[in-house]
């Protein structure tokens, strides 16, 4: 038998980014609803309906983001899940998890792909008077749209990174 409680469960099997965002939405839960227990033990799969309805209510009165609600009870689901494969709760005290209405999320355009014709319009934009800047942006966006690259990966590139012999063997 595991002396883990279910939150440091859930929270050893995520990688360390999901696990730093989870740990965040757990303190926030904490704190919203004023529970004393340490992060670690603190037992979110216990919650009851009022409680969760009294966090959602809270998170919406405090203008916090659809994206933002859903991740609070996904990671709260999760949680429950665990203490539920831990045989620490029943079938049926998931349930209160699907209830629960959560705001819905609209899709976002934002880190969606260029489409070919979306990517020549910008391309083929005229830029009087033609800057350094102007320049430079067309070339990262053909660099990206070539290589696949995304925002990070080309926010990370370095100097060191550009071998004027691969050029050489594209041309």
């Amino acid at each position: 038998m595991s002396n883990y409680s279910p939150t440091e469960c859930y929270l050893n099997n995520l990688v360390p980014t999901g696990r730093k965002a989870a740990i965040s939405v757990i303190k926030s839960v904490k704190k919203t609803l004023l529970l004393n227990d340490s992060l670690a033990v603190l037992p979110l799969h216990k919650l009851s309906f009022e409680q969760l309805a009294t966090l959602k209510q809270s998170l919406v009165l405090n203008n916090k983001s659809a994206r933002t609600i859903q991740l609070t009870f996904q990671v709260i689901k999760a949680i429950a899940k665990t203490a539920f494969l831990m045989n620490l709760i029943e079938q049926h005290e998931l349930e209160k998890f699907n209830v629960l209405k959560l705001p819905h999320i609209e899709p976002s355009l934002k880190g969606k792909s260029l489409t070919a014709t979306q990517l020549k319009s910008i391309l083929k934009q005229p830029h009087t008077p033609p800057s350094i800047i102007s320049t430079r942006d067309i070339a990262l966006l053909a660099l990206m749209a070539g290589a696949g690259l995304r925002r990070s990966e080309v926010s990370a590139l370095k100097l060191g990174d550009f071998s004027p012999k691969f050029v050489c063997l594209l041309a």
